[in-house]
This record gives structure tokens, sequence and C-alpha cells, in this order.
């Protein structure tokens, strides 16, 4: 009695392997993607609605870092946590930068250097296995003034 070998499924338990490999590390890579481009959208609606905050405007310069935080992460609808981002605030002027620049008061002449850096955890052990780390960090970077053409001045 001869027995006929079937054909067995295309994807044979050596593929297998490679095709649960290759699904993880596509479904890691586009929530890293998703994450970034969130959390910046989420920084970009943050940064426009600021010159309109008046908690924001009457808080000292060491809260508003802390104001920031906290206003992306209740934004960003629980994708990040105040544990995952660092963000750092700095006021600048530009009179200080240029002595001879006279505007009135209708110009304003504070700048704002908002950096936030997100440190993300991979949601599989993949990249941990390649060297990768187990997280992935981005950071972000927004520059909010008003810019001045002194030659109309």
């Amino acid at each position: 009695m001869m027995q006929t070998q079937s054909p067995g499924c295309f994807f044979g338990p050596r593929l297998f392997p490679v095709i649960i490999f290759s699904s993880m590390m596509l479904i890691e890579l586009i929530r890293i993607a998703v994450v970034i481009v969130f959390v910046g959208r989420t920084l970009d609606n943050v940064v426009q609605a600021l010159p309109s905050e008046k908690a924001f405007l009457s808080l000292k310069e060491e809260d508003k870092s802390q104001w920031l935080s906290h206003d992306i992460v209740k934004q960003s609808y629980g994708m990040v946590s105040i544990a995952n981002i660092d963000v750092t605030f700095q006021t600048f002027s530009i009179s200080s930068y240029s002595k001879n620049i006279k505007l009135d008061d209708s110009h304003s002449t504070s700048m704002l250097n908002i950096s936030l850096l997100l440190n993300e955890n991979f949601i599989t052990p993949l990249p941990y296995f390649f060297g990768l780390g187990n997280s992935f960090q981005h950071e972000y970077r927004q520059l909010v003034g008003d810019l001045i053409n002194t030659s109309v001045l």
C-alpha cells in the first residue's frame, strides 16, 4: 500500500515563526509611528491654544512646564502618561538680543522655546532581543512667538 503525501499548507512549520515575527515587528513599527504622529499633533494643538489660555499666562515660569505636561497628557486621550514625557520650557525676549528694535505695544517680544522628550516603552520584547532597548525616544521642538520684520518698522 502506497501512501501519498499531501502538498501541505503554504505556511508550513518552517515559515510560521517568520510570519509571526514579521507581523509582531510590523505592529510595533505601526504603533511607534502612530504614537509619534499623535503626540506631535497633540503638542501642536496645545501650543496653538496657548495665547487664549488665561491660566497659562498667569503662571510662574517654573510652573509653565508642569502645566504643559499635564495639558498634553489630558489631550492625548491616554496615549501617553506623565511619566513618559519630559517638557522643558524657556522664555526669552527678542529685544534683549537686539537693542535697536523699537516696538509698539501691539507686538510681543516674548518667545517660547518648548521641547518635549517622549520616552515610550515597546509593546513586544522583540526590539530588546536585537539590542534596541526596551523603549524608543522622540524629541519635539516648538518655537512660539511673533516674527517681526524690522525693515517695515
